[in-house]
């Protein structure tokens, strides 16, 4: 099964709505078997630099096309948190 993972930053924790709702999403997903994994740049830097296709848009886009969610390895969303369809439609093609 591929994996999900989302690397971002704490610059888009501000409290908005849409983190906090993302984070709801995030937790049913697990509740129901489903892993996705997030990854903070600030607590964990050189995983960012690991990851060759994060690394290529931090080098070309910065710190601003974060989220990035990455899926079996390959980038399918930037600059902003996956939704409900997003996450339902990857998970079916991870399995």
């Amino acid at each position: 099964m591929a994996e999900i993972n989302i690397y971002e930053t704490t610059l888009n924790h501000n409290g908005e709505q849409g983190i906090i709702d993302f984070n709801v999403l995030l937790k049913a997903f697990q509740n129901a078997g489903i892993t996705i994994n997030v990854f903070n740049i600030w607590d964990n830097p050189s995983l960012m630099t690991e990851v060759r296709p994060v690394e290529q848009v931090l080098l070309q886009e910065g710190v601003e096309a974060m989220p990035i969610t990455v899926v079996g390895g390959e980038i399918w969303k930037k600059g902003a948190y996956p939704d409900y369809s997003e996450l339902m439609m990857w998970s079916a093609k991870t399995e």
